[in-house]
């Protein structure tokens, strides 16, 4: 396993994603990304590198609509997402989100046990996403929820004057 700290991005899985956004220009590899991980999870296991990437991208996804830069964030990737102007759709905050929860879910083999130094650094670790966690729930409430299509179903909210 290539993982040195307990940060979002301390792991080899998540360096290699960022180069590959880098390549592929972040709003096209945040949606090839998350296909992967769609196909990739139909076993309702969330396999080691799936685990990483997945945290990463819901980090990045919550950056890309409001959520302060972390720390430990690699320069590249903020450089990357201050130049792209992308903003994610309603169904790319949803399935984010999604996936950040199932790595932190016990499907995931990142949770196992055995695979950290300590609980602590379990803790750490999880502890780390937390804040862009919390930020994405209060995106997909404010998107309100999507459908097959990822298209913002949320109703038109309607006034009413009072004379």
């Amino acid at each position: 396993m290539g993982r040195w700290d307990t940060g979002v991005f301390d792991s080899d899985d998540a360096l290699d994603w960022i180069q590959e956004l880098e390549e592929q220009g972040i709003e096209s590899g945040v949606k090839r990304t998350l296909r992967s991980l769609q196909e990739n999870s139909g076993s309702g296991y969330l396999e080691m590198p799936d685990c990483e990437i997945s945290v990463a991208l819901a980090t990045t996804v919550a950056v890309l609509t409001g959520m302060p830069v972390p720390d430990g964030m690699p320069e590249e990737l903020a450089t990357l997402i201050n130049a792209s102007g992308y903003k994610p759709e309603a169904n790319v905050i949803k399935e984010s989100l999604r996936f950040l929860t199932f790595a932190h879910s016990e499907n995931a083999e990142i949770m196992g046990e055995g695979v950290w130094g300590s609980e602590e650094d379990k803790l750490e670790w999880f502890k780390a996403s937390e804040t862009a966690q919390i930020h994405l729930q209060q995106q997909f409430i404010q998107n309100g929820p999507v459908d097959q299509q990822g298209t913002n179903k949320a109703r038109p909210r309607r006034g009413c004057l009072w004379f």
